[in-house]
């Protein structure tokens, strides 16, 4: 099918600037969700098409089938560059894509244990008890939860610029997580293990006695002080730190929204947005994390991306198309989330480079405050440059030590005010935060995380 692919797009005819590529993808998913003793959903999917996209006088078509024939290849093609020369007629800003742009190449899965070795049986039962031992902590645990999911997929990318790559990806997921409640007050706690290289990690993962320590501290909240508000001094820890920089600051770099200025970053090339002790890299090449990945769904392969170094923001995340209209190179971000989504700018392994402080010297850098632990979610709006963001938990910081536990707590502030009022950054880097992050409907899975940051004047708030 590659060879008779590969003659479709040597004939066609797209006029100046023209462009198209067609892509196939194939996934197997296994996903369970148990909930309450309740074994709540298990579902095995196999999934699988091809998509085209074509760029015809600035304006894109895209079109997708489940079927792949010579027959359905042909009409999606059609179908995509009938609809680009229609979206032709009214575009104001014509897109483009450089004809220079062109990658060959194969990456195969090597998984440590691959999940086909491991029965449907033994998966259910890790799920369950994982679930389990979260629920049976204590009566006040109100919901407890855990799913387990898997996807391993394939993807081959052709394009009139001669990109000839196929690649092969997986995802796997254990997460559980409690709701506690006393009276009126309620409190959330969650863990996961996850990876992109197989299972191994997650049979590791010691699912009962984990889960335990979920519902442990979910209780535990349930008598924790009340968090501080206020604006006032902080230390958010790795996943928080992970959190920040992938929602807040990562997707204020993807270079769509730069284009269309409705990322607060539009202006900031080359410019001051930190302090020198703040650096900022994605990286998909990491082995084995949830955002790595080889290649992206253009064909273009991954590399590091430096955002930010010391201090000065360098670097956005790319397309074809966005490389192309601000004259950078495609730096590997072009991500879809299946065979029926057309790729967006798209972060992978997102982090914060590590610093020279101890936690104790952050601790004593700050002073009075808080220290922040564990996301469990939020809020960013990467044009007005706000966020807010929940921890599971916090500490109360008096005379430069961690002092008493509180409750699940929040913090916001402003994008641009995190990385200019950082006093201080931790040494002891870790990948945090693993995450599904959503875009336009499209979701893939990313890893955040970095050391603590100290910062001062953040808005924290109560439950």
């Amino acid at each position: 099918m590659k060879d008779y692919t590969h003659k479709l797009l040597d004939k066609l005819d797209l006029g100046p600037g023209g462009f198209a590529d067609i892509r196939f993808q194939n996934s197997e998913t296994l996903f369970m969700h148990i909930q309450n003793g309740v074994t709540q959903e298990t579902t095995s999917t196999r999934m699988g098409g091809s998509s085209a996209r074509a760029l015809v006088k600035g304006a894109w078509g895209f079109s997708s089938t489940a079927e792949v024939t010579k027959e359905s290849l042909q009409d999606i093609l059609k179908s995509a560059v009938s609809m680009a020369k229609v979206a032709s007629a009214k575009i104001k800003e014509p897109r483009k894509v450089d004809s220079n742009f062109a990658t060959q190449g194969t990456a195969k899965l090597k998984m440590d244990v691959d999940p086909k070795d491991i029965s449907i049986e033994d998966k259910i039962k890790i799920a369950q008890d994982y679930e389990k031992s979260i629920r049976e902590v204590d009566k006040r645990i109100a919901t407890a939860t855990s799913r387990y999911g898997e996807t391993v997929s394939s993807e081959t990318i052709l394009n009139t610029n001669g990109t000839d790559v196929t690649t092969e990806s997986g995802v796997f997921r254990l997460i559980g997580g409690a709701v506690s409640r006393e009276g009126d007050l309620q409190q959330r706690v969650s863990d996961d293990v996850a990876s992109s290289e197989g299972i191994k990690s997650i049979l590791e993962f010691n699912a009962i006695e984990r889960g335990a320590k979920v519902g442990e501290k979910a209780i535990e909240l349930l008598s924790a002080e009340k968090p501080l508000s206020g604006k006032m001094n902080l230390i958010m820890d790795p996943s928080l730190v992970g959190v920040f920089i992938h929602e807040a600051f990562g997707h204020a770099c993807e270079a769509d929204g730069i284009i269309t200025k409705r990322s607060i970053l539009h202006d900031k090339m080359n410019k001051k947005v930190g302090i020198e002790e703040i650096s900022v890299t994605d990286d998909p090449t990491l082995l084995g994390l949830r955002g790595s990945f080889a290649y992206d769904s253009e064909g273009t392969k991954a590399r590091p991306r430096k955002l930010v170094n010391k201090g000065v923001l360098t670097e956005f995340f790319h397309t074809l198309e966005t490389a192309t209209i601000l004259g950078h190179e495609p730096n590997g971000s072009g991500r879809a989330m299946d065979f029926k989504s057309p790729p967006l700018a798209r972060m992978g392994n997102t982090f914060v480079e590590s610093g020279d402080k101890t936690m104790d010297e952050l601790f004593e850098i700050i002073g009075e405050g808080m220290f922040l632990e564990f996301s469990y979610g939020g809020y960013v709006n990467p044009a007005k440059g706000q966020f807010m963001f929940s921890a599971q938990n916090g500490y109360i910081i008096k005379d430069g030590k961690k002092g008493p536990l509180t409750q699940n707590v929040s913090m916001s502030g402003m994008i641009m005010e995190v990385l200019t009022n950082t006093i201080g950054v931790g040494k002891d880097q870790s990948p945090a935060f693993n995450g599904s992050c959503g875009k336009f409907g499209q979701w893939i899975p990313v890893t955040g995380g970095g050391p603590a940051l100290a910062v001062k004047d953040l808005v924290v708030g109560g439950r």
